[in-house]
């Protein structure tokens, strides 16, 4: 019963003009199979990776500096212009923020930022040489506003409310 299940398909396997192309398919997807299983073409790590720290008592002595005063000044007054939707909103930033921030906050499309008051401390989150970046409790949520040293002076480079919950 069986061979006579097989015969059709065995007769159009081996004695058609496909047969080569037939051959060639089961070839490949068996290769592809194989591959899979013997776990080739998986992912692979862009980088090795770094071998663990070890703790050094000089290494916890060197702890950062905390951030300028006058950058912490700068975020909390950049803030202040971010959330106002008052005239002079636009001069303010420009006051506060980097060139190529001001052209993304200022104009008419900037004052749809969903936060209006700032309702916490500006907490320093990291820091580089020249560069500070810094969170602050809004009513929309933690802002995350980056500083950056430019001409003697700290300008906002970047603001983004950070995503809360799923």
């Amino acid at each position: 019963m069986i061979t006579d299940l097989l015969r059709p398909l065995l007769r159009v396997l081996f004695w058609t003009r496909w047969r080569p192309w037939i051959a060639l398919a089961v070839i490949a997807v068996t290769l592809a199979v194989a591959g899979r299983v013997a776990g080739c073409g998986g992912p692979r790590p862009a980088t090795p990776v770094p071998p663990p720290a070890t703790f050094t008592p000089a290494a916890t002595a060197q702890a950062t500096p905390p951030p300028p005063a006058a950058a912490l000044a700068a975020a909390r007054a950049f803030l202040a212009a971010w959330i106002s939707r008052g005239p002079g909103r636009d001069a303010a930033i420009r006051a506060t923020a980097t060139p190529q921030l001001c052209a993304l906050l200022a104009g008419p499309g900037g004052t749809l930022e969903p936060a209006t008051a700032v309702t916490g401390p500006v907490q320093p989150t990291a820091q580089a040489p020249g560069r500070v970046s810094v969170s602050a409790a809004t009513n929309a949520g933690p802002a995350l506003v980056t500083l950056t040293l430019s001409g003697g002076r700290w300008l906002a480079a970047q603001v983004a409310l950070a995503r809360q919950g799923d």
